[in-house]
């Protein structure tokens, strides 16, 4: 609901009092001369004017706002959990699916324990995680993938700004925004094998992918 909205009821709630105080003469402040008479009927039919228009706005804004709200964050959770699954499965890449359903990774891994694990093996060797387990993809390749399915996601997302704060919407565009794609394409270069397949290139290209991962699992809409 809306700042807006919460004004609105507050002033309804308050033309309700009125109309309570003034139809039960318990608006005794007012007095019972001629003159109190008329200023209760004008804020009476105020009132009345108010609710009527209250109960309008309610009927054609704010009830179906909230069904489209429904709708909208049904959409917005399908798309965020893409996201965060498609990090979590990279940071699984280098584990074999077994493994990585026994160790229960998704709650119990760290960034520290990520790191150390991308650090053990080569970002070219075949990809251990579900349907590319038996393909003939890299570790470095697969990330590469499923960051940019996740790219064009979050871009799906900020469609739906008007809906997003402004925190959300920062969140999404630093995931879209993210430079993960330049740690990719260096790694895919000849002089990037040589160079950045080692403890501390892994080390990097892993912390960058738990930090997205971490920053998919933080947005709420």
């Amino acid at each position: 609901m809306k700042y807006s909205d919460y004004y609105v009821m507050a002033i309804a709630l308050i033309c309700l009092y009125a109309i309570f105080q003034i139809k039960f003469n318990f608006a005794f402040w007012m007095g019972y001369s001629e003159k109190a008479d008329a200023w209760n009927e004008i804020i009476t039919n105020l009132s009345y004017s108010y609710l009527a228009g209250f109960i309008f706005y309610l009927l054609t804004v704010t009830l179906p706002h909230k069904k489209m709200k429904g709708k909208v964050k049904v959409a917005l959770d399908s798309k965020l959990n893409m996201i965060r699954s498609n990090y979590k499965a990279c940071v699984e890449s280098v584990y074999h699916p077994l493994k990585a359903m026994s160790l229960d990774i998704t709650l119990d891994i760290t960034k520290d324990e990520a790191i150390a694990n991308f650090k053990e093996v080569s970002f070219y060797q075949k990809c251990k995680m579900g349907y590319f387990q038996d393909k003939d993809i890299s570790v470095v390749d697969y990330i590469r993938l499923k960051h940019q399915e996740n790219v064009i996601r979050a871009a799906e997302l900020l469609e739906y700004k008007p809906w997003l704060s402004s925190e959300t919407v920062a969140q999404i565009e630093e995931i879209r925004n993210s430079n993960l794609p330049a740690v990719i394409i260096s790694l895919t270069q000849s002089i990037g094998k040589d160079q950045l397949d080692n403890e501390d290139g892994r080390g990097m290209l892993a912390g960058e992918v738990y930090d997205l991962w971490t920053l998919a699992k933080n947005i709420k809409f």
